[in-house]
């Protein structure tokens, strides 16, 4: 993956956020499966409502993230791996190819 790759939610999955909490859900809408995410994974799904690059999903987040740690880009590119992994995310067509870590996890349906 480079800097260039660009991401698009999947067309199955449908967002929630969880009351006046800032952490959210994920349901793929083929597998029933859920998934919740942490505030900086929503952070991040918010940022994919439209396609966009890596390098700008991880601009987004540093500017959003005081203090962001150094290794906020592999944080957030294996996040984004792991909402490719579980069809969640995709890459866009004839694309070449986490202050904390995004999380998802997956709850049983």
């Amino acid at each position: 993956m480079n800097d260039d790759t660009v991401f698009l939610r999947s067309s199955q999955v449908v967002f929630h956020r969880l009351g006046e909490s800032e952490d959210g859900v994920l349901l793929h809408l083929d597998t029933a499966a859920y998934f919740s995410l942490n505030p900086l994974g929503v952070l991040i799904w918010e940022v994919l409502e439209q396609p966009v690059s890596l390098a700008d999903v991880v601009q987004h987040v540093r500017d959003a993230v005081e203090d962001a740690p150094p290794e906020l880009a592999a944080d957030v590119e294996r996040f984004l791996d792991e909402l490719v992994r579980r069809e969640l995310l995709e890459r866009a067509p004839g694309d070449a190819n986490g202050n904390g870590r995004a999380s998802v996890d997956q709850n049983p349906a």
